[in-house]
């Protein structure tokens, strides 16, 4: 499988979306019978572009937490990410990394949101005219030993940072021990985070948070109505997989948050008599998830049978007997953005986490082979969506191994082949990824029913306690009242 080196701007395309917000889909089905042409529109989605611009200037820039100005393109920012270590060269900012696997993976929470896959680290590179260019290395015989890798900075909007330097000792009086901690529990205008990537003095926190609603956007599809997704960012893939790989399977640091998070735990992790289905329903294989990746295709006609509610058109039945519409409410854990591409043919990715066994994997291509079947989740169109590695891990608890993938339900609007009670109709679909698909008896909240929705935020930890949070359970206040 080809994998692209690094993902392009978005702002071109915009642009074009822009001066033609609607489009004709002449897309014909699987049995060549042409779809009616019929007109597409999407309406309260927000843009992408600049998105990856505003998502590093947050992380290595701003505390987090605040909102940055409409016009922030434009302005230029002072590093907060690292610690700047020597006067002489105050450019450069140093993240303690002990070893070059370390140094990667602080590299994959910097970089993640620009595509930055952990399976190829060295060498990974992005630019564009209006974000400027990062590039990631390891380090090699021109450094110094205490080096294990660089972020080497070229940018407009932070012009006063070159580069991020890992480093094995940071050799400061006053330690490298963060205040927060994998597991740490804070309220911050009344949505409760959990702290979920293990960290250093000078780097970022990382705080994820299941609270809170999502704004609603729509893709409208002329004659036959329209699809629902929500507009909002969800946490990225990257911090999702370290709430899963540092908290969720591992049983000692999930069973304290339990002890600690009380009332609050809905908030930060799936319940306790819930947590083994939340999990079991993140475990790929083929069989279970091809409805889930190419919602429109051929291949997915048995589990649309399954799995979603359908009913039929009354205007279809006039016309044909033959049509049958389909609404579909998955349950998903929602990562990332919903993406959208407009020209001859409309696409749209609702990105979203899954877990593979590494048993099941010889050197990821179980997976690999797998998605090489979708091209909507690899080369269709690597500028909108590409499938990504996050994290590869064992549980020392168990000794299983993981690795963690972005992966998207993908769509058309078009016709697809599908067999209901014996018989073949010519379907067609809208899809609801922001309702319930509630059984009987299933409790109405967060963590069952429906899409798992997120958000999170990362500042530097300078190692002191925050003042705008208010501490439910944080390990250095518990430790310093021992």
């Amino acid at each position: 499988m080809k994998r692209p080196k690094h993902y392009l701007s978005f702002i071109a395309l915009f642009a074009m979306l822009l001066a033609a917000p609607s489009c004709k889909d002449d897309d014909k089905s699987d049995d060549s019978n042409q779809d009616e042409q019929v007109e597409e529109s999407v309406e309260d989605i927000a843009e992408i572009a600049n998105e990856d611009l505003a998502s590093i200037i947050s992380v290595w820039c701003t505390q987090g937490k605040n909102e940055l100005p409409a016009d922030f393109a434009t302005k230029t920012f002072a590093p907060k990410i690292g610690l700047e270590l020597h006067p002489e060269t105050p450019q450069t900012r140093y993240i303690c990394a002990a070893t070059e696997a370390d140094a990667d993976t602080a590299a994959c929470r910097l970089l993640s949101s620009l595509g930055f896959d952990i399976d190829k680290p060295d060498g990974f590179t992005y630019s564009s005219a209006s974000f400027g260019k990062v590039t990631y290395r390891h380090a090699n015989s021109n450094d110094d030993a205490n080096t294990t890798g660089i972020i080497e900075v070229d940018m407009k909007t932070i012009p006063t940072l070159s580069e991020i330097r890992f480093v094995k000792d940071m050799g400061t009086n006053d330690g490298n021990d963060p205040y927060y901690r994998v597991g740490d529990i804070v309220k911050y205008k009344n949505k409760v985070y959990v702290c979920v990537a293990n960290h250093q003095k000078g780097e970022s926190a990382t705080w994820l948070t299941f609270d809170g609603e999502h704004s609603i956007g729509k893709c409208s599809w002329m004659t036959m109505g329209k699809d629902y997704v929500y507009n909002d960012k969800m946490a990225m893939g990257v911090t999702i997989s370290e709430w899963l790989k540092n908290i969720i399977l591992v049983p000692s640091v999930y069973n304290n948050l339990v002890q600690h998070a009380g009332n609050h735990l809905k908030s930060i992790a799936p319940p306790q008599d819930y947590k083994a289905d939340f999990l079991k329903s993140l475990i790929f294989s083929d069989e279970d998830f091809s409805a889930i990746l190419d919602l429109h295709s051929s291949k997915s006609s048995t589990k649309f049978n399954e799995q979603i509610t359908m009913r039929h058109r009354r205007d279809s039945i006039i016309k044909s007997k033959s049509e049958i519409e389909y609404r579909f409410a998955p349950k998903l854990l929602l990562c990332d953005k919903m993406r959208w591409a407009m020209g001859t043919s409309n696409h749209y990715w609702v990105p979203y986490i899954i877990i593979v066994e590494v048993s099941k994997e010889e050197s990821r291509e179980y997976v690999e082979n797998i998605m090489d079947k979708y091209p909507s989740q690899n080369d269709l169109d690597a500028d909108h969506f590409y499938m990504t590695t996050q994290k590869r891990f064992t549980v020392s608890s168990t000794g299983k191994e993981y690795t963690i993938y972005t992966v998207a339900a993908y769509w058309q609007h078009k016709s697809f082949d599908v067999t209901f009670n014996d018989q073949k109709y010519k379907a067609k679909a809208t899809f609801n990824f922001t309702t319930t698909d509630l059984v009987e008896g299933e409790p109405d909240d967060k963590w069952h029913g429906r899409s798992i929705t997120s958000s999170a935020f990362s500042e530097t930890d300078n190692g002191v306690a925050d003042k705008d949070f208010e501490e439910i359970y944080v390990q250095s206040s518990a430790n310093a009242e021992k």
